[in-house]
């Protein structure tokens, strides 16, 4: 008998959307020590309590992600993405000193017995491995971190020395047995960690330069199957060419790209590969203001280290973005960039040339999660007044399962600025982003007010539902013209 998981039901409402990738957002979390760092690792396992990590828990996070994975290759997706999240698990209100952004952790130290590598990153890599020969899969996006920018500016030669030993995995990994999503899913999402998000993502063909866009989903592992999925919206797979640049042909590379113009950053992929010929790529993502991640006085960071942040970026093959830049509400598409911008500036604040790094390294600029909540607070209670209070703060929105009372798409004016909104993003993204700043992917937050593709399960309740059908319709008809120019 097969348990219903929730990974599996997300899956499935992603696919209907008719996209071909498909991203997982696994979340761990910390207890801190005196300073406000990590003391150990711990997993939520539904139970309210945070559980310390063994051997047999770590084995279930990898078994029950295995299932996910499966049952995402029998719903028709043929890339995964990875976005690893870990949050404060200890007691009390939520605070922005709890917030994963400023934690400052080794990703190769043992705090308590574990490292982060030990109870994330090198599971995930083990349940991905299982399928490195199903013909199925095409493509990996390996996230190291994600919205985790203190880490990566205190340790980024720890994180590019774990990159050897993360791909291996995939080689060592590479004549196991695919477990099928119709086995017993019992441990999926529970028992070592639940998936915090699942985003989705339409996939370019192999030979042809990959401007896909998505949609997102998400939610908060608050029951014993804390799994998730997303939705998809996608780019097309060559966008104008501009001024003064050149057009590569298809299959100039294993990932062709079109020459950049001036002040124009774009993909360029490497061509990594598992044994069997899965495309595997690693980024690193982070939030779109502050998104170093470093609080108070940043002078301990010396001219070297920033050059090794830099190094590590060159080495990554995309880097994503939390894209909640404010707008007025009477904005322009291409002003969507203004993501990236401040993603940039960020850095350069503290003295490291990201924008150069990625022109460097030929990294892809994503926006892993990106949408529109209404709300007001970071508390998650509270509808905004009018669309210029919700565009002021696109990263709130209003939480809990589905009632009519908590929907700011039940008033009039915030739900035809929400279509407005939508479809000026759609429109940006059909031209793959720009003109600036190149968009590979678009993953759109989906949990409580910000689903409105209905993809999150208590999106939606005998009152009624998050879920807009003008919206959905949208990403449905975005997808399928952007799936017949490839």
């Amino acid at each position: 008998m097969v348990e219903h998981v929730r990974c599996v039901d997300m899956a499935w409402r992603g696919a209907d959307l008719g996209t071909r990738r498909i991203q997982f957002v696994p979340t761990h979390y910390w207890n801190q020590d005196g300073s406000g760092g990590v003391r150990n690792y711990c997993y939520n396992d539904g139970s309210g309590s945070c559980n310390k990590f063994s051997q047999a828990s770590i084995k279930r996070f990898e078994d029950g992600l295995a299932l996910c994975f499966g049952a995402a290759l029998d719903a028709g997706f043929s890339t995964i993405a990875i976005t690893p999240h870990v949050d404060c698990g200890d007691d009390g209100e939520w605070h922005v000193s709890k917030w994963r952004n400023g934690l400052e952790f080794n990703p190769r130290q043992k705090y308590d017995g574990y490292s982060y590598e030990e109870i994330m990153l090198q599971p995930l890599a083990r349940a991905l491995a299982r399928y490195e020969s199903d013909s199925r899969l095409k493509r990996i996006h390996f996230a190291l971190q994600g919205e985790m920018g203190a880490t990566v500016m205190r340790y980024p030669a720890q994180y590019l020395n774990l990159l050897p030993d993360i791909a291996n995995i995939f080689s060592s990994g590479a004549a196991r047995s695919s477990p099928s999503s119709t086995q017993t899913a019992k441990n999926a999402g529970r028992g070592g960690g639940g998936l915090d998000r699942i985003m989705v993502q339409q996939q370019a063909a192999p030979e042809a330069r990959s401007f896909d866009n998505t949609t997102h989903t998400s939610s908060q592992p608050s029951t014993k199957n804390a799994a998730t999925a997303g939705a998809s919206v996608t780019l097309p797979s060559a966008p104008p060419v501009a001024p003064g640049a050149t057009a590569l042909a298809a299959g100039h590379t294993s990932h062709s790209i079109q020459q950049p113009a001036q002040n124009q950053l774009q993909s360029a992929s490497s061509a990594r590969k598992t044994p069997n010929g899965v495309r595997l790529e690693f980024g690193l993502t982070f939030n779109f203001d502050t998104s170093h991640g470093l609080q108070g006085n940043t002078a301990s960071l010396r001219s070297r280290a920033n050059q090794e942040v830099e190094k590590l970026i060159r080495a990554m093959d995309f880097i994503g973005i939390s894209a909640y830049a404010p707008q007025n509400p009477d904005f322009k598409p291409e002003m969507l960039q203004a993501a990236a911008y401040t993603m940039m500036d960020s850095f350069s604040s503290v003295g490291v040339d990201a924008r150069k790094a990625i022109q460097q390294g030929g990294a892809a600029l994503q926006y892993v999660e990106y949408g529109l909540g209404g709300g007001v607070s970071q508390s998650g209670v509270g509808i905004a007044p009018n669309p210029a209070a919700a565009m002021r703060q696109p990263f709130m929105g209003v939480m809990g399962a589905y009632s009519k009372d908590i929907d700011p798409w039940q008033r009039e004016a915030l739900r035809t600025f929400m279509h407005t909104f939508w479809r000026r993003t759609l429109t940006w993204l059909a031209q793959g982003g720009g003109p600036t700043f190149k968009i590979e992917a678009c993953y759109v937050w989906g949990k409580a007010s910000w689903d409105v593709l209905g993809i999150y399960p208590e999106s939606t309740s005998g009152s009624g539902s998050f879920r807009d059908d003008t919206v959905v319709g949208m990403v449905r008809a975005h997808n399928k013209a952007i799936s017949k120019q490839r």
